[in-house]
């Protein structure tokens, strides 16, 4: 490994030498990484719009209400993260933990896979893998 100004040279490939502050080679930057998690709850704010609207004919209207509970919650923790407010990064890291702990072991989620139309249960998928990568980014930032 070579090295030549912002430039380093392994195996004969110029890498971006990114180093975060404390002088360590990265492959992201901590602002990068902040604005993927970000984006993840955004992107979870999106995911759980689209589940509830998807589901709502499907499912008892209580736990329609249940849902849109949590999306509010999630709704608002996005709104704090925009406005830059920290502790939203809490806020997000439990209720990543909370959506994954209720959802996950719940059966009917899964047999949504398997009706006839099986755009619910990739969107569950979709947004279960979402907390999963949201809660792994967040342990790396934080």
């Amino acid at each position: 490994m070579q090295c030549c100004g912002k430039q380093l040279i392994v195996r004969g490939v110029y890498v971006t030498d990114r180093r975060d502050e404390g002088g360590s080679l990265s492959l992201v930057t901590q602002k990068q990484l902040r604005q993927l998690i970000n984006w993840a709850i955004y992107l979870s704010v999106v995911l759980g719009v689209l589940f509830i609207a998807q589901i709502s004919g499907i499912v008892p209207q209580q736990m329609v209400y249940a849902l849109l509970t949590g999306w509010i919650a999630y709704l608002f923790t996005a709104i704090a993260v925009a406005a830059g407010r920290r502790e939203a990064y809490t806020a997000a890291f439990i209720l990543a933990i909370i959506t994954l702990l209720v959802s996950l072991p719940e059966p009917r989620h899964y047999a949504l896979l398997s009706s006839v139309n099986p755009v619910p249960g990739l969107t569950f998928l979709s947004g279960s893998a979402l907390q999963i990568i949201l809660l792994g980014l967040m342990s790396i930032y934080f």
